[in-house]
């Protein structure tokens, strides 16, 4: 079965039911942006980045490394707050960095990175948390085709 796209940062992405949140470490939400069809899809807790663009693919990204560079990784960073551990507004992403890039040699141009961001932003501006006031994008440039 192929993942559903989101196309807005909401609450319900955040619950513990979901299963998209926190992923690896406290406030962090996961999503990958295809880059040509402007769609965003959440990183599930329980699945690797690279099985997961494998199943949005429909082919394992060690098939054809090249046209998998078209889905780019984006790092969303949360405030956690409080008793309830209510998430209450996003204080950055980081664009252009997973288990795919370093673990499997996945690169993408500027270009691309330039417009996962974009889309990423969009996607959470769009949404139902606002921006910190010491909010930052930021794009990863280490994985970067040269």
């Amino acid at each position: 079965m192929k993942p559903k796209p989101y196309y807005s940062l909401q609450h319900r992405l955040l619950s513990p039911g979901a299963g998209y949140f926190p992923r690896k470490k406290e406030g962090q939400l996961c999503v990958v942006a295809d880059t040509e069809s402007g769609l965003v899809y959440p990183v599930p807790i329980k699945i690797e980045h690279v099985d997961f663009v494998s199943k949005i693919l429909g082919y394992h990204i060690t098939e054809n490394i090249e046209s998998a560079s078209k889905i780019v990784p984006s790092n969303i960073l949360l405030k956690v707050a409080g008793i309830n551990d209510v998430v209450d507004e996003v204080r950055k992403v980081l664009t252009g960095v997973s288990g795919m890039e370093s673990g499997y040699g996945l690169r993408h141009d500027l270009k691309q990175l330039t417009i996962a961001e974009d889309i990423v932003l969009n996607f959470i501006k769009k949404g139902e948390l606002p921006l910190a006031d010491d909010f930052n994008a930021k794009i990863e440039t280490r994985y970067m085709k040269k």
